[in-house]
């Protein structure tokens, strides 16, 4: 429970995951556009501090809406917290968009709108409940995977293939992690049926990554940042994690390879 009277922000997302979601379509982004300008660099604490109003202010949202009493001050910490965390993402983005030029801020905000858009739905979502389904956490991610193209945009890339090639990497990855985590919470109620979902959330996954490599999306090199995450599922089908801290563990190290390998591949 939080604190009532501290003035020192809520806790901070728990949700190991989460943050990788956020990092590495900011790493992959940043390689592919090959330059580190003041317009890019913003990008890192400005979409962290709109991913920590979310986190902030969604939950108290939801009390509201489910009619759920709260602890005194509890609406009011968030509410200002809320305000605090968007405020700066706003001048964070407001800042990168007046380094830019005006080609880039035309894509960036063609691309920020999409991730706006989406973020609304899944806070939407989660409001109704419904952000832990396979559809709203696709949703979810396919926003923290916007990333990756908002960096190339402000860069100066106009939105194109490669942007939207990266944003799919992401995503395809994220999914993975989302499928075998969800295969591991099932394998002793079902474990046959558990495998055959992860098996085959897997072919559809590596049927995309070879999709984006065909059309020019992705490096073929940035295909073998996959090698780490079926080397992850195949473990895991036949030695699974003996409990969730383990699997955390290895999923830390399956992120931290992926995202080592794919920036390698488009620094190349």
């Amino acid at each position: 429970m939080e604190g009532t009277h501290a003035f020192g922000p809520p806790p901070l997302p728990r949700e190991h995951g989460a943050w990788a979601m956020l990092a590495i379509p900011l790493l992959v982004g940043s390689a592919a556009a090959g330059r580190a300008g003041v317009e890019t660099l913003l990008l890192v604490p400005s979409m962290t501090l709109l991913f920590l109003a979310r986190h902030v202010a969604v939950p108290a949202a939801a009390r509201i809406v489910g009619g759920k009493a709260s602890p005194p001050g509890y609406m009011l910490r968030r509410a200002a917290w809320t305000a605090v965390y968007l405020a700066g993402a706003a001048a964070g983005f407001a800042t990168a968009a007046a380094a830019a030029g005006p080609a880039a801020r035309r894509g960036a905000l063609a691309v920020g709108a999409a991730i706006l858009i989406l973020g609304t739905v899944h806070a939407l979502l989660a409001l109704a409940g419904k952000d832990r389904t396979l559809a709203g956490e696709i949703v979810g991610m396919a926003g923290l995977a916007g990333g990756a193209p908002l960096v190339l945009a402000f860069a100066g890339r106009p939105p194109d293939g490669q942007g939207a090639g990266l944003a799919l990497l992401c995503l395809s990855y994220f999914v993975s992690a989302a499928a075998f985590v969800r295969a591991f919470g099932r394998l002793k109620a079902d474990r046959r049926a558990a495998i055959a979902a992860c098996l085959l959330s897997h072919a559809g996954i590596l049927a995309v990554v070879a999709a984006l490599w065909a059309a020019g999306w992705i490096p073929a090199a940035a295909t073998l940042a996959f090698v780490p995450v079926i080397a992850r599922t195949a473990w895991g089908i036949a030695s699974p994690p003996a409990n969730v801290r383990i699997l955390g563990l290895r999923e830390a190290w399956v992120a931290a390879a992926f995202a080592a390998i794919a920036v390698a591949a488009l620094l190349v």
